[in-house]
């Protein structure tokens, strides 16, 4: 860790500064072993709760030169997935949440983008539930559905 910032004030926002501590790195898309750093950017991203302080990590991303692969890519990191903002212990407590509460109330409690839980649980969803089998299927039944609160509330039946 390269340094520590406690909150000042009514913030509470810690943040925590990381660096690099490993000198071997792995290409994310091939797993190859690289020898050189392309480029370093900062990436700001949210960890679990510390008490009452909200988390965020200030992560170097480093671009590599993969030989494998022929070009700078990022460097494999286990607890971050490629675009993630939310470490995956993080995402792992939200999926833990998301089974007894909705997405508004998890993002309410961990103070996150609606967005963000719901690409969370949709995640979690796709990796449960399996693709059904679209050519045994034959009908397509809906009940009812509403467009959010407009005037428009559309009814369907189908016979059965």
């Amino acid at each position: 860790m390269e340094r520590v910032e406690w909150p000042q004030g009514e913030e509470r926002t810690l943040s925590l500064y990381l660096k690099p501590v490993s000198k071997v790195m792995y290409c994310e898309q091939c797993g190859a072993r690289c020898q050189q750093i392309h480029e370093t950017t900062v990436r700001r991203v949210r960890d679990l709760p510390l008490f009452e302080y909200r988390v965020v990590l200030h992560v170097p991303r480093r671009r590599v030169w993969c030989e494998h692969c022929g070009g700078p890519r990022l460097e494999k990191l286990a607890w971050l997935g490629r675009y993630q903002r939310v470490t995956e212990r993080f995402a792992k407590a939200c999926e833990k949440l998301l089974q007894a509460a909705s997405v508004q109330a998890v993002a309410a409690f961990y103070e996150l983008g609606w967005h963000t839980v719901k690409s969370i649980d949709k995640i979690r969803l796709r990796a449960r539930v399996a693709e059904p089998d679209w050519s045994t299927i034959r009908y397509l039944a809906m009940d009812e559905f509403a467009l959010w609160n407009g005037p428009l509330n559309l009814r369907t039946q189908s016979p059965a």
